[in-house]
């Protein structure tokens, strides 16, 4: 799928990343804190840096980010042990998310006559989302760039990967009208009402 990459590799990779999150949740379900432990191990360099600064160092533990961290651990504990069900509900959910963005996406490249396969359409769509977290106004450029480069790479026109960012762009546009129509109509409709002293 990629040049120089076998598809054992992408797939160790894939399980790797994938494991980071679920790594996470299932310390959490045991009752551990584990990015409050991160803390923990981090206190004798914080202590030296800051004397190399000339500081008095201040316990991370004493931080108020580090209290938060702690906090929001101890309440997703709670979240886990507690209310199981939330979870696996929520859990569910984000599953069914993002299987409909997949889906879409797959959608979207099919209008345009691309023949993606399913390892192919979420690495094309990754590329889309990484574009999207960079720090450009409604990520202008980036989205089109990572997509012509993305079906470069899977072999496609990069022609093809603009086609797709602009269609991208389309469907915002339109999810964004109806949004804005739909919050004139509310405002114009209280504003009325108001005046007339319903």
């Amino acid at each position: 799928m990629l040049p120089g990459v076998s598809e054992a590799q992408l797939l160790l990779t894939s399980l790797g990343l994938l494991l980071l999150p679920l790594s996470l949740l299932m310390a959490i379900l045991v009752g551990w804190h584990p990015l409050s432990a991160l803390f923990v191990l981090l206190e004798r360099p914080w202590r030296w840096l800051a004397r190399q600064r000339g500081m008095t160092p201040t316990p991370l533990a004493a931080t108020a980010f580090v209290r938060a961290v702690r906090q929001s651990e101890d309440q997703s504990i709670t979240l886990c042990r507690d209310h199981p069900l939330i979870l696996m509900l929520a859990v569910g959910a984000s599953g069914l998310s993002w299987a409909a963005i997949v889906g879409e996406f797959w959608l979207m490249a099919a209008v345009l006559g691309l023949e993606l396969t399913l390892p192919e359409t979420i690495a094309a769509l990754l590329a889309a989302r990484v574009a999207i977290l960079l720090p450009l106004p409604a990520a202008v450029g980036a989205l089109e760039a990572s997509q012509a480069l993305a079906m470069q790479l899977l072999g496609q026109s990069p022609a093809a990967g603009v086609s797709l960012s602009f269609l991208i762009r389309g469907r915002d546009m339109v999810l964004g009208l109806v949004g804005l129509a739909l919050a004139g109509v509310l405002v114009w409709g209280k504003k009325r009402d108001k005046e007339m002293g319903r």
